[in-house]
Order: C-alpha cells, then structure tokens, then sequence
C-alpha cells in the first residue's frame, strides 16, 4: 500500500517563515540584552579601570561621579543593529565610544600638543568654545596666560596666584574600559529566555 500526501510544499514554507522570524526575535533579543547589561554595568560603577581623581575633580558639581557617566550621553547613544547569519553589532555614535571600549594612544595632530583642562573651569569653556576659545574667554576675565613646555598657566590680575589652566602632552594613553560584552551568567539569562519560546 502506498499513500501520498499532499501539502509538504506549503508546510515547509511555513517552517521556514517560522526559523526567520524567531531567528530575528532571538537576535533582537541578544541585542537589547547587550546594551541593558552595558547600560546597567555602567550606571552601577562596575567599569575598570575606574575614573583617575584628577579626571573626577575636573568634572562639575563636586567632583564625583562614576565612570564613562560624566554626562550620560554614552548610555543613552547605544544601539544595536542586526546583520545576515546572526550577526549582531552593537553600537554608538559617538567617536569616544570606541575609545573608551578598545582604549586608545592620542596623539597631538594639528597642535604641538594635547591640551588637557587641568580646572573645571578650563574643561566647561573648552568644551563649548576649544582650547583657543577658552584662552581667549580667561583673558577678557582678567587673566594673564603663559606657555611653558608642559603647561599654559594663567594669572589673574598682578596679584592672583598662577594656576595650571591646562596641561600640555605629545600624547596620552587612554585605558581600555570595556563595557560591552557578555558573561556567562548572561548567556544563561539568554539560553532560558529562548528555551522558555520554545515552550511557548
């Protein structure tokens, strides 16, 4: 006796459709883990190396924070991307973000040197107006600025005491602060949001 069955075609389809949706809910899944877990790490301070004290104390307020959370900007600049074969990339706009995961040699290109605020006033007027803007911005405020090989300082009037307004380097190595990634315990949270799918 032999029987045949029609609608193999149809069912096939079917399953096929249903491997690329749950492959890509799987996918999307990954990847909103990735970033909640690098967002988490970050907020709660669990990055190393952690923020040198001269880098804290330039920051406004009093000084504290945690790291990679001076503004929040990098937290909120994260994004992931789903490519052919399960490929997941995590990502940011921001140039630093790069920096701050792989860490980085910066070296002067333009300038003699790098110029890094050594006051919170320094950094505040810098970032909004560079390093020549802020100059610029302490001498309408009175102050007398001066070159030496490792420093510009400042003075502010005869009889103000000399401040280190910026420090001046060739270059400067920054650490790599990983903040995306996966540990073991996220592939388990991961390996059981699946298998509970797959339940379903």
């Amino acid at each position: 006796m032999s029987v045949r069955l029609e609608g193999w075609d149809r069912l096939k389809r079917a399953l096929n459709e249903f491997a690329v949706k749950f492959h890509k809910k799987i996918n999307d899944a990954i990847g909103q883990h990735i970033i909640s877990k690098s967002v988490q790490r970050i907020k709660k301070g669990e990055i190393k190396p952690p923020t040198s004290p001269f880098t804290l104390s330039t920051r406004p307020g009093k000084g504290k924070g945690k790291t990679l959370m001076d503004t929040g900007e990098l937290v909120q600049s994260l994004t992931y991307k789903l490519e052919g074969d399960g490929i997941i990339k995590i990502g940011s706009h921001l140039r630093y973000a790069k920096v701050h995961q792989f860490g980085a040699k910066i070296k002067a290109k333009k300038a003699q040197t790098l110029c890094i605020p050594a006051t919170k006033e320094a950094r505040k007027l810098s970032k909004v107006k560079g390093v020549k803007g802020a100059l610029e911005e302490f001498k309408r405020k009175g102050y007398h600025i001066w070159f030496t090989p490792s420093a510009i300082m400042g003075q502010k009037g005869r009889r103000g005491k000399p401040v280190v307004l910026f420090y001046r380097k060739k270059e400067v190595e920054i650490p790599a602060r990983t903040f995306v990634y996966l540990t073991e315990k996220d592939w388990e949270e991961i390996t059981e949001m699946v298998a509970s799918w797959l339940k379903e």
